[in-house]
């Protein structure tokens, strides 16, 4: 892979990172947020107003979202091996680059569309009536549409290795038991 290549798939990894390392921190927080609720509601009977609007349409967006690419670099999204079991090695390449190919096409799809729903969203202002205040949704829009990007950009990057697996051979320091996985 040239430098650029490698710049490119750099960068992908980092930004995957990132966003993996935020979804993780708005699941820590959503389990402090629900437990508090929980304690005072139990002890106190005062539960914390607007937790489950919070918890469902912020927390629960960042973990559903923000961790896709991260699944889709290291291989970990839904791999079903029922047609390509026999299949000899080079078949199940051409496979798995057909299905980056496939990936990376509807990741782009379902981004793009987020990121306009997202902007109309946004310029309308989208919240939801919490009984004591209005919580803003509309930037929680944008989390689907850059999770779905970056899993784009993720499938893209999985394909482009795979293809130069194809052309000239696996990497000699792959271990080839993560089906083209990026480490």
């Amino acid at each position: 892979m040239n430098t650029i290549g490698k710049a490119f798939a750099s960068a992908v990894r980092i930004a995957s990172a990132i966003a993996f390392a935020v979804a993780g921190a708005c699941m820590v927080a959503m389990m402090v947020h629900i437990f508090l609720d929980v304690l005072l509601r139990g002890l106190f009977n005062k539960p914390l107003t607007g937790t489950l609007e919070i918890v469902s349409s912020y927390y629960m967006v960042a973990v559903s979202f923000l961790p896709l690419a991260a699944l889709e670099l290291s291989r970990d999204m839904v791999f079903v091996e029922v047609f390509t079991a026999r299949m000899s090695a080079s078949r199940r390449r051409v496979m798995d680059a057909f299905a980056r190919l496939l990936a990376f096409g509807a990741m782009g799809l379902i981004a793009v569309s987020a990121a306009k729903y997202a902007w109309k969203q946004t310029l309308r202002g989208e919240f939801m009536d919490v009984v004591f205040f209005d919580l803003l949704i509309w930037p929680t829009r944008w989390i689907a549409a850059t999770g779905f990007a970056f899993a784009a950009l993720a499938a893209l990057v999985v394909l482009v290795r795979t293809l130069r697996d194809r052309l000239v051979g696996p990497d000699p320091q792959d271990d080839g038991t993560r089906h083209g996985a990026i480490d």
